[in-house]
């Protein structure tokens, strides 16, 4: 609560408390010396509290302002005062917001400020909000008076078939509802004017916006002005105006784009970076894809991706529900909108306080099953993206290509595109014996060779199996010892199912089996293999 002492032609005012008694150091008394009735600028006299009368306090400008300040815990009696004031030999009451404006040859120079701009969608084609903050520094501005705003272009704003702009913001109700627009003039105007009933004290600012939509193309911001003219009417043909003044800006950045903030400091949207990758060449196989994305633009929560050529791709089956993973999926809410007829993945950014900046990578993965038939990929994956709409702006970004890191993945070629599989199979496999003879004793065993050459490369794991090697007889081991070049691959051993007949190769830790490559290795038999007896080869790679 306060209140304003300030009686016409006062020299200076007295204030005098007769009764005293707040709670001390919560419920206060301020009392100030102010240079005009507005109290642009103060001087403090003195804050009071407790049960002690303060002395009395005397303003020297002849107006005072008293504040009462109270948490409303405690209460005690109260305090009141009276006040009086001395006159002076002139008329020291202000006159348009000017202290001793009434005295003769009191004069300023009539000023604005803060005079700030700052635009709302640094991206072309955006509708732009402009919001502007006008003050009157040291003089009202009342009904009538004008100002323009100098620096607008038909390269800068794409609005300019339009005489006049609605005037909106919190302080719209200062100015006529249009502003007069004119960016095809030679600085480019938007000129307003203070409405009827209307005062923009001294010492004061106010808030309004306007609505232009922003070129196509990249530009760089521009430099507003601002100038200002008094009411005719009151002052007189040309006796009051403002001199030229620079708008300012914020000089941080907005949406990720530098001097963001300033106005027309556009940027086209586009999508920097969009990579996707395949983990597994193989059929029938899960395949996790992995995608990393990055834009010159913030993209905030709202904003949507759209990864498009899904379809007729390798893929046999897939949820609508699709769940994300890796760093960035949560972004997305760990999951995304995989429409398999469109052959899209729709996702959107939900999460409330996070963002994809600009510049910066975001990654994410999924997870779809690759056919059982081999295939070749030949349909090329794209992506799109939108910026969330805040009610004055929704940026597009043109559809690019998504590439896919070149050479072989497992030992195939253009492995890591997406969907380009191939069955795993052995393109080389030749097996020939030492001898026809057949002998019990180990030491006079048949050695076998192996020779195979595989399609892929064969990681860890990875099983290769011999069949048809029956009747070895009682005396031969479980585990053949293997030599030659690729014993090491399989860990020296291989497996011998002896009922069955079938010998198996696992590709040991560490190891692998290169493909396109031979592979030789051999290992001892008891027994010769007949001419009647047909062995067969099959490898499992994963």
């Amino acid at each position: 609560m306060s209140w304003t002492i300030a009686p016409q032609g006062a020299s200076s005012v007295t204030l005098t408390f007769t009764e005293f008694s707040t709670d001390f150091k919560f419920d206060v008394v301020t009392v100030m010396a102010c240079t005009d009735q507005y109290c642009t600028s103060a001087l403090q006299l003195g804050n009071f509290s407790g049960n002690d009368v303060p002395d009395s306090q005397t303003s020297a400008t002849g107006v005072m302002r008293i504040l009462w300040k109270t948490d409303k815990m405690y209460t005690s009696h109260g305090w009141s005062a009276r006040w009086d004031s001395k006159g002076s030999s002139g008329i020291r009451s202000a006159l348009l917001g000017i202290p001793d404006g009434r005295r003769p040859m009191r004069v300023v120079v009539p000023r604005l400020g803060p005079v700030l701009v700052q635009q709302s969608a640094p991206v072309t084609s955006a509708v732009n909000t402009l919001n502007f903050t006008v003050g009157c520094q040291n003089i009202e501005c009342a009904e009538g008076t004008t100002f323009i705003i100098s620096g607008f272009s038909v390269a800068s704003t794409s609005t300019i078939k339009t005489p006049f702009l609605e005037i909106s913001g919190l302080d719209k109700r200062y100015f006529n509802e249009r502003a007069e627009f004119d960016p095809s003039a030679h600085v480019g105007i938007l000129k307003l004017k203070v409405a009827q009933g209307q005062i923009i004290l001294a010492g004061s600012s106010v808030t309004f916006s306007v609505q232009l939509r922003n070129v196509a193309a990249s530009r760089e911001a521009i430099t507003l002005t601002i100038t200002g003219s008094g009411n005719e009417t009151l002052f007189g043909l040309g006796a009051l105006s403002f001199p030229k003044a620079i708008m300012q800006s914020p000089v941080s950045s907005l949406l990720g784009v530098p001097l963001g903030y300033r106005p027309f400091q556009l940027l086209k949207p586009h999508i920097t970076k969009a990579i996707i990758v395949q983990t597994t060449p193989f059929t029938g196989h899960i395949n996790t894809l992995i995608v990393t994305l990055s834009f010159n633009i913030d993209l905030m929560v709202g904003s949507r991706i759209t990864i498009s050529g899904l379809s007729n791709s390798g893929l046999i089956s897939a949820p609508n529900f699709l769940s994300l993973s890796g760093g960035g999926s949560r972004l997305f809410g760990g999951s995304g909108n995989l429409e398999m007829k469109a052959g899209t993945l729709k996702l959107s950014v939900v999460d409330l306080y996070r963002k994809i900046s600009a510049n910066s990578d975001v990654s994410f993965r999924f997870s779809l099953f690759n056919n059982n038939s081999e295939h070749i990929s030949t349909q090329e994956l794209s992506i799109t993206a939108a910026g969330s709409d805040f009610g004055y702006m929704a940026m597009n970004f043109d559809p690019i290509a998504m590439s896919s890191p070149k050479g072989r993945l497992f030992g195939v070629r253009n492995g890591f595109r997406p969907f380009n599989t191939v069955v795993p199979g052995l393109d080389v496999a030749v097996l020939s014996q030492s001898t026809i003879s057949m002998n019990d004793d180990l030491s006079m065993a048949n050695v076998i060779t192996v020779t195979v050459k595989t399609n892929v490369d064969c990681l860890a794991g990875s099983r290769m199996a011999i069949s048809g090697l029956l009747d070895q007889g009682p005396n031969i081991p479980d585990v053949l010892l293997l030599n030659g070049s690729a014993a090491s691959v399989f860990g020296g051993s291989a497996v011998l199912d002896v009922v069955n007949g079938v010998l198996t190769f696992i590709v040991a830790e560490d190891e692998v089996l290169a493909g396109h490559s031979l592979s030789v290795l051999s290992f001892k038999l008891m027994k010769n293999l007949s001419a009647t007896q047909l062995c067969s080869f099959n490898l499992s790679c994963g």
